[in-house]
């Protein structure tokens, strides 16, 4: 929540447009962007998310969020290591 708020300061007064999206197809587009990373620290990502979930959400904020969460996983990631991407669905109270 607190990068989410972040990133909307950040963002002020661009529009936001929200679309209906593939969650696990936009992540795994957005690791693509990392494979050099990925290959020089010979570091896996593993992704755990059906592949039907999908999400109402503005899309260049996701991938904007989604890098930078990826980029950190990797930058503080010890060589030979795996990250963990999973989806968990949280029942609203």
């Amino acid at each position: 929540e607190n990068l989410l708020k972040w990133v909307q300061s950040q963002l002020k007064g661009i529009s936001v447009n929200k679309v209906d999206f593939e969650l696990k197809k936009e992540i795994l587009k957005n690791i693509e962007l990392f494979q050099a990373q990925l290959i020089n620290k010979n570091i896996k990502i593993n992704v755990d998310i059906a592949t039907d979930y999908s999400i109402f959400f503005d899309k260049d904020h996701f991938d904007f969020i989604l890098r930078n969460l990826i980029g950190n996983a990797i930058k503080f990631s010890f060589i030979n290591s795996e990250i963990q991407i999973y989806f968990q669905k949280l029942d609203k109270k």
